[in-house]
């Protein structure tokens, strides 16, 4: 039975995985550019066999919105929209 196999390198698969950053209010753009690289990390490692990762980030209501948005795009810039 697949159930009872402990052999977890042959089991354990990743197709998708989905990360949500929300950055609200008057979050420091260094904090919430460092909360992005860190989703990135995990999304983009080899380790975690992720076949499609997608990081679902909302910003709102802040007054550094716009900066943390120019530093995501130089994190990710084909990946960012």
């Amino acid at each position: 039975m697949r159930a009872n196999n402990q052999n977890f390198n042959e089991e354990q698969h990743t197709f998708i995985t989905v990360e949500f950053d929300l950055e609200e209010n008057n979050t420091p753009v260094d904090f919430a550019l460092n909360h992005l690289k860190w989703d990135l990390m995990k999304l983009r490692s080899k380790k975690n066999e992720i076949e499609h990762g997608y990081l679902l980030v909302f910003s709102r209501d802040g007054a550094n919105k716009l900066d943390f948005l120019r530093g995501s795009k130089q994190l990710a810039p084909k990946k960012i929209r």
